[in-house]
């Protein structure tokens, strides 16, 4: 089981680079329901638990500013009960492990007032750039070269090349095109030293302004241009409508956990071989879930499964020393073996139901916001079922606080308390399942703050 479990951890550092989400929390199985943006690896020093996680979102469109997509990925966990010399050493059976797939989409949440008047003006908007477009050219290839020749009848005069420069320089422009050229005619009549090539100019210049005027492609340009210019204004009053409430996250994760130990089938057992039993256990479960990022620092995420629910915790775990001895000559020669094993009425797993959830506030540290605080509280509602070596019903809650890199989005990590014992009616033993975990992590990428 190590080494399938071995590959599978290769196989997500390698693509981890690639993601682009994150477990943004955890409690003490390393599990959470809310996945965002980023790729990370986690240690939990308090439960000997390393994590790894990779999600990618793969948007509809190439361009990644579609607003839904596909989102895939897994999980990977490995926890030692012997602590983290335990976790990775060769010959060792690692405890437990945990491995999961997941699939499902996002919709990036935005509501927009009369959405569908909103898509008519952009498709508006298009129609009549093009159109305009192609007047422009019209004018610019046939129509205003062929005014110029029909009227520009300034001869022998050097200024007259000046004054055809501005003339042309009015018609690239094409905006406020008569007004430009009659206020030319005015300020050549008004010259001091007006002669004989001044009004020349003068009288092409009105001539051509009068054939202007009965130009139909002229005044479709600029009844083009007038609409466009409305258009943009009504658009970019519709953007500033634009409310943008997150993103939505739905999906499916399937995945298995794989438990091994020995177990003690007690004192009144005399041979080693059977007094000491190897168990394995795989547990698969499903769950469906969603994780919604409802603004910039708010995140909630609720899931629903079933899965294997055994009786492992309630196990007392116990070290013991097996010591045997070879007589060589007057010498005694002593082998000493370590064997930790776990006791109890009996080791049971139960099909059941959970529900799980998770909220994440992100509180800015600094004014600059180059770093926050994320609070982070969560509830776990498991249902096992009606069992003698099961509660019926058992709830857990946890606090987390982590810290958060404002310039990069990466988590730097945190802590958080958990206890899993709201259900008892003795609420005095709460403090007695009272669990602290210290939580580090690694991160290949990080969120948008």
């Amino acid at each position: 089981m190590k080494l399938y479990f071995s590959i599978a951890a290769a196989c997500l550092c390698l693509y981890a680079n690639l993601s682009n989400a994150q477990l943004l929390n955890q409690d003490a199985s390393g599990k959470s329901t809310i996945i965002e943006s980023g790729s990370t690896v986690s240690l939990d020093f308090s439960q000997a638990l390393a994590n790894i996680n990779y999600f990618k979102s793969i948007p509809q469109k190439k361009d990644n500013k579609s607003a839904r997509g596909l989102i895939i990925g897994g999980q990977l966990q490995g926890r030692s009960a012997g602590g983290w010399a335990n976790l990775f050493s060769d010959g060792k059976f690692t405890p437990e492990g945990n491995l999961s797939v997941l699939a499902g989409g996002y919709t990036r949440l935005r509501k927009i007032r009369d959405n569908d008047n909103y898509e008519w003006l952009l498709e508006e908007r298009v129609k009549c750039n093009e159109e305009r477009n192609e007047k422009g050219r019209l004018l610019d290839e046939k129509i205003f070269p062929g005014l110029i020749n029909k009227h520009w009848q300034v001869q022998d005069c050097g200024s007259s090349d000046s004054v055809l420069t501005l003339v042309k320089a009015a018609m690239d422009s094409k905006t406020k095109l008569i007004e430009k050229l009659e206020k030319l005619e005015k300020e050549i009549r008004e010259k001091a030293s007006f002669d004989r090539c001044d009004l020349q100019a003068v009288k092409s210049i009105h001539a051509l302004v009068e054939d202007l005027r009965e130009t139909a492609e002229l005044e479709r340009f600029i009844a083009l241009t007038d609409k466009l210019d409305k258009l943009r204004t009504e658009i970019n009053d519709y953007s500033k409508r634009v409310v943008r409430t997150g993103r939505l996250t739905y999906y499916f994760r399937a995945g298995v956990s794989a438990r091994g130990f020995k177990y003690d089938n007690g004192e009144a057992i005399k041979q080693m071989d059977t007094r000491f039993t190897d168990v394995s256990s795989v547990e698969p479960y499903f769950e469906i879930g969603t994780s919604w990022r409802l603004n910039a620092c708010s995140y909630l995420g609720i899931t629903a499964g079933a899965q294997y629910f055994s009786n492992f915790g309630a196990l007392a775990q116990s070290a013991y020393s097996l010591v045997s001895q070879d007589s060589i000559g007057n010498s005694v020669l002593q082998t000493k073996t370590e064997i930790t094993a776990y006791s109890g009425a009996a080791f049971i797993r139960k099909w059941g139901a959970y529900v799980n959830a998770d909220y994440l506030f992100l509180l800015p540290l600094e004014q600059a916001k180059s770093m926050y605080l994320g609070i982070s509280p969560y509830i776990r509602l498991n249902f096992p079922g009606v069992s003698a070596y099961l509660d019926s019903f058992r709830a857990t809650a946890g606090l987390g606080g982590y810290f958060i890199n404002g310039n990069s989005g990466a988590f730097q990590g945190g802590i958080y308390l958990q206890t899993s014992d709201l259900n008892k009616e003795n609420y005095d033993h709460i403090g007695k399942t009272i669990t602290f975990g210290l939580v580090s992590k690694f991160n290949l990428s990080g969120i948008a703050l």
